[in-house]
């Protein structure tokens, strides 16, 4: 079945708008274990001399929205390189999200003065454009996309580039969702019925493409879950902004062919717990994070 139910990526503002509640409703599992992780990823930069004490640390981040992710990775790298200089490059096409950040880093540059950012209110390929455009040659010892490679009109462009941007012995990460997740699973069933991979991206696709470009990378995997409670309601506000996040459409009850519709349902009522009166599906994150050969 062919379609042209319009993607809830296209439009940033609802995006947010309809993220905001599925953070209320998402529990996340050993957040300390991925913080940990993190860390020993973020070493590693040490322990292959790719950062050596007071070097200058460059780090981009694309996608950022206000920058709740990153702020956690700059502190461990404030904390683990003291003595560096810390300069971020900060990609994000949606301007408020951008002025959070903003505020954000407002605090954490008076608390730590090595720490500079540089702003750039675009999408990836905008931001690749003007790279070309003005000669910045500037490449970084860390990269990371948080949830970002749904918007790209080319992902696989990105993973590329990414690459490229990357020093040698230098770290790339896209976390994303988890193709082995329950809803993972319902964007490759929801693909293939609707007939339109459109921006509903997952952890497999991008380490298929790594594989095939030869590329070695680590997955770490985050435990999620995503309270659904209300999906079932055709009346139920929430309800049906939950419903628009599982298959990444802009009100999909509203616009989806029936049979389409019932797929879905069925495939969400039996790919579910219900639990403590809500009901729940497991939406868990992948950290994939490849070091670049020196």
């Amino acid at each position: 079945m062919a379609s042209s139910l319009e993607s809830m990526y296209s439009d940033v503002e609802y995006y947010f708008k309809t993220f905001e509640l599925y953070k209320q409703r998402v529990t996340t599992v050993f957040d300390e274990q991925w913080k940990a992780e993190w860390e020993s990823i973020i070493k590693g930069l040490s322990e292959r001399k790719v950062v050596k004490d007071k070097d200058d640390i460059r780090m981009l981040t694309v996608a950022t929205g206000q920058g709740d992710s990153e702020k956690i990775i700059i502190e461990i790298l404030v904390k683990l390189f003291p003595n560096s200089k810390l300069k971020v490059d900060v990609v994000e096409p949606a301007k408020i999200q951008l002025d959070k950040f903003k505020g954000t880093a407002r605090e954490m540059t008076t608390e730590h003065p090595n720490l500079t950012f540089q702003w750039f209110e675009d999408t990836f390929e905008g931001y690749m454009s003007k790279r070309q455009n003005n000669s910045y040659e500037t490449k970084f010892h860390l990269l990371m996309c948080v949830h970002g490679m749904y918007y790209f009109d080319d992902w696989t462009f990105a993973v590329d580039q990414f690459y490229d941007l990357v020093l040698p012995g230098g770290v790339m990460t896209n976390t994303i969702g988890s193709g082995d997740s329950e809803l993972g699973k319902l964007f490759i069933k929801y693909r293939e019925w609707e007939g339109n991979p459109m921006n509903l991206v997952i952890s497999n696709d991008v380490t298929s493409y790594m594989k095939a470009k030869g590329l070695s990378y680590q997955m770490y995997v985050r435990k999620c879950l995503y309270d659904i409670t209300g999906v079932f309601e055709e009346k139920s506000a929430e309800g049906n902004v939950v419903l628009n996040v599982l298959v990444g459409r802009r009100d999909f009850r509203m616009n989806a062919p029936q049979d389409l519709l019932t797929k879905v349902l069925d495939f969400v009522m039996e790919n579910s717990l219900e639990e403590k009166g809500g009901r729940y599906m497991t939406c868990d994150d992948v950290n994939i994070v490849l070091v670049k050969p020196a």
